[in-house]
């Protein structure tokens, strides 16, 4: 188990994020790959070469709330009244840990507001969406450490996370050089030569106004890929004008 932190960039050890991780889930290590790279840091929990839960510090609350939310269209008991509820008890913990979001998903698991399934689903969705940038990386300081006791429900197996990874990153790529992130924000202008309904530009008006294509696609219920083919005719009219995403998710 490695427990010196190092660095890994594209000069001299040019070792790269999967690799690293790749390395890590063959081995059968057991503990937190912690990786930081200037002021965010990003923490995948392994357990026997399993991965058992992912994070970064990149908006956290954030990235739990569109998860849950997301699924609460399908189990109305996650309503913003217990939504609120967990995010809570994370600003009640005096000293949360990174992991506090995994504990905060066992809980809901405990208290039966969500079923084992459910409970794997939202685990896998949140890493997969840790590891989407995390696969980007190709600088920071890294280090294998111990992590406090926490139940491990499931293990995921890393090579098939990264796969399906790669493969909602290429997607991504596939919508043309004006999409570069999920994170980036629509905005519709009615002044555009667009034949369009009134209704439909006043709805497009209302919708389009600040939130990322991620946020959107979970506020709508949609495929957020979907989401962006669907207004990619209008992108290229130049009726809806896309910006840079926000900070922190630059």
């Amino acid at each position: 188990m490695m427990t010196a932190e190092r660095a890994f960039s594209g000069g001299g050890e040019t070792l790269q994020a999967e690799h690293l991780l790749r390395q890590l889930t063959t081995s059968g290590g057991s503990g937190c790959f912690k990786v930081s790279v200037q002021e965010q840091q990003w923490f995948l929990y392994l357990d026997q070469g399993g991965l058992i839960y992912a994070t970064h510090t990149i908006e956290p609350g954030d990235r739990f709330e569109r998860h849950l939310r997301q699924l609460s269209y399908t189990v109305p008991s996650l309503n913003r009244e217990l939504r609120v509820q967990v995010q809570q008890r994370w600003e009640a913990a005096n000293t949360p840990t990174p992991i506090y979001e995994y504990e905060s998903l066992h809980w809901l698991l405990r208290q039966k507001w969500i079923t084992p399934a459910q409970f794997e689903q939202l685990v896998k969705g949140l890493i997969l969406e840790v590891l989407e940038s995390f696969l980007y990386l190709k600088s920071g300081q890294y280090q294998l450490v111990s992590y406090g006791k926490v139940p491990i429900v499931s293990r995921f197996d890393a090579a098939e996370l990264i796969q399906e990874c790669k493969l909602r990153i290429q997607q991504w790529l596939s919508l043309g050089h004006k999409i570069v992130s999920p994170f980036q924000r629509p905005y519709f202008f009615r002044s555009a030569q667009v034949n369009l309904t009134p209704e439909k530009q006043q709805r497009l008006g209302s919708m389009l106004r600040g939130f990322s294509f991620r946020h959107l696609a979970v506020l709508l219920n949609q495929n957020e890929i979907t989401l962006v083919r669907s207004l990619l005719p209008l992108i290229e009219k130049g009726a809806v004008v896309v910006r840079e995403p926000q900070h922190p998710f630059d």
